[in-house]
């Protein structure tokens, strides 16, 4: 799986997974998440949570990780005399002064 040539690494062949292989870490997370999510008890107590209005944000994160995050998308519709524009500010800090 080595693929230095000449003191760099060759993309693609360096040390490390391959592409597309995932990370074990990151499955077992998915994995508990959805034995939570899946759970018939938790889900009971979760739905109490939410009807209530008290759902931590942990649940959400559980569920990014067992599901997948929803893509977010933005829709602009109507005309506009010119193209939008994007203001960046940076600020320097005092102590950069």
């Amino acid at each position: 799986m080595g693929g230095r040539t000449s003191g760099t690494w060759t993309k693609g062949n360096g040390p490390g997974r391959r592409k597309g292989t995932v990370n074990k870490v990151t499955k077992e997370i998915r994995d508990f998440a959805r034995q939570a999510l899946e759970n018939p008890d938790y889900r009971a107590r979760m739905m109490r949570r939410l009807i209530a209005g008290k759902a931590p944000q942990l649940e959400i994160a559980l569920d990014h990780y067992a599901y997948g995050k929803p893509k977010e998308s933005v829709e602009h519709s109507g005309d506009l005399p010119l193209p939008p524009q994007v203001i960046i500010e940076l600020h320097r800090s005092e102590h950069e002064k």
